[in-house]
């Protein structure tokens, strides 16, 4: 302002481009010559821009992002529908790889995703997915997203079943690295009593408990493939220094450099008890104090 130049202000109904209303225009030729305001007049972008390069020498120079807005992230009573909409971007990729597998294998899919890609894109509106909306839309969101989950389910049971007669005989469960670059991949399988071997490798997977159920590794598998597993063997025990504990308190991590126990009275907010800081890569945690907490 200093520079003794005019101050745009764009006006026009709503928010999608509508023009000038006459309520609009009889207001701008009130103030106009409103005693103690800004002189008001009509004129045009072009003419704005125009009148800056008069004063060009006396104007600041901005040598930083363009975008001055301060607001990064938005706090939300409705963070679910974040959550549901990575879910069902990661499971419509996932549907048309196994479909792009399909059609390779001379199957042509008969499930549209066409719907399913329409809603999903629908719900990312900046002010539904933000959380900033009213209640009602959130009904229909939910709504939404069970529908493309539904769509999505059918389409990956056609592709799987297209894909069925390639699957090696003894195949127990069915792999599938999506992206691009080779991953070690993660399956949770129910607990039997038996391992896992890879039918490609012969190699016997390395696997873990975890209530009731088993967390089998399948490493380095590489980008864009299928993997089958078949039953096999319980390989031997790998020993670590690793101790999980739970009781009534909550539970306890544990190893030769770190002891971390988690209350569930608090939330299950980690402390610390025992750190070595010369075997770990960060800063030592303060000693018997409550970490991931946010103070204000």
């Amino acid at each position: 302002m200093d520079c003794g130049f005019d101050l745009p202000i764009c006006f026009g109904f709503g928010f999608g481009g509508g023009g000038p209303t006459d309520d609009l225009i009889r207001r701008a030729k009130a103030l106009a010559d409103h005693p103690g305001a800004p002189r008001l007049r009509m004129t045009t972008v072009r003419d704005f821009f125009e009148g800056l390069e008069e004063v060009a020498d006396r104007l600041p120079v901005w040598t930083d992002e363009i975008y001055l807005e301060g607001h990064r992230g938005v706090l939300t009573s409705q963070g679910w529908i974040k959550r549901a909409n990575r879910r069902a971007e990661a499971l419509l990729h996932h549907v048309e790889f196994l479909a792009a597998k399909a059609l390779a294998a001379g199957h042509a899919p008969a499930v549209d995703l066409t719907r399913a890609w329409e809603l999903l894109c629908l719900n990312q509106f900046h002010d539904i997915l933000t959380g900033t909306s009213v209640p009602e839309v959130y009904l229909d969101a939910r709504r939404d997203y069970e529908e493309i989950e539904a769509i999505a389910r059918k389409a990956e049971d056609e592709a799987l079943a297209a894909l069925g007669p390639a699957i090696p005989d003894g195949a127990a469960f069915l792999v599938v690295n999506d992206l691009p670059y080779a991953r070690d991949v993660m399956l949770r399988a129910p607990d039997d009593g038996q391992g896992f071997v890879d039918m490609d490798t012969g190699a016997a997977l390395p696997m873990q408990k975890i209530d009731r159920r088993v967390l089998v590794e399948v490493p380095n598998m590489p980008g864009h493939a299928l993997r089958a597993l078949a039953r096999g063997p319980v390989p031997e025990p790998v020993r670590t220094s690793l101790k999980a504990g739970v009781d009534n308190d909550g539970a306890t991590l544990e190893n030769t450099h770190v002891r971390r126990p988690y209350n569930r009275a608090r939330g299950n907010q980690p402390g610390c008890t025992r750190q070595s800081a010369a075997a770990v890569r960060r800063p030592p945690a303060v000693l018997g104090r409550l970490g991931y907490r946010c103070v204000l």
